[in-house]
């Protein structure tokens, strides 16, 4: 499946068995990590992102899967935008509020969550035109500084899984 030497969940032992064990069973470990186990180290430091992100409270899942599905979206990583859809699915939408979703990112969310989504939009789109008037808003919803850095924290590693997946599937 990719150019390189990785291990499939059936094969792991170890720290890479370690990571993968944080999918449940019948959701499986994507496909998208499984190459990181090219490189271990590297992939026990994405389970400790992943592990990070499911225990921190201000995101919630539904609101962090719609993040990945709107950047894995704009990075066209099918993969990754199927993924996150069939979590949106599993965490209550069904599939016309997805495919709403593609079309309007921010439909369907709480005032709160829907200028989240917008801002994490319009870095994707150009985050060099970013500024004060942008963030004030947000924290004014009551959106940590945390919250906010890990919103596009969340946005940008589609870019990373993106260039990783797409350069070494076969």
């Amino acid at each position: 499946m990719f150019l390189l030497d990785y291990t499939t969940p059936e094969k792991a032992e170890g720290a890479v068995a370690d990571v993968y064990n944080i999918f449940p069973k019948e959701m499986g470990v994507p496909e998208s990590l499984q190459i990181y186990s090219a490189n271990p180290k590297l992939l026990e430091l994405q389970g400790e992102a992943i592990k990070y992100y499911m225990g921190q409270d201000e995101l919630s899942f539904h609101l962090l899967a719609a993040i990945r599905f709107i950047a894995a979206n704009h990075f066209c990583h099918d993969y990754c935008t199927m993924l996150n859809a069939s979590m949106l699915k599993a965490s209550g939408m069904t599939e016309e509020e997805v495919q709403r979703l593609a079309e309007d990112p921010t439909a369907g969310f709480v005032d709160e969550e829907a200028a989240l989504l917008a801002f994490v939009i319009k870095a994707l789109e150009s985050p060099s035109s970013i500024g004060e008037g942008d963030i004030a808003p947000l924290r004014e919803l009551g959106w940590s500084d945390t919250a906010i850095f890990n919103a596009i924290g969340q946005a940008s590693q589609m870019s990373a899984a993106s260039l990783i997946y797409r350069t070494f599937k076969k």
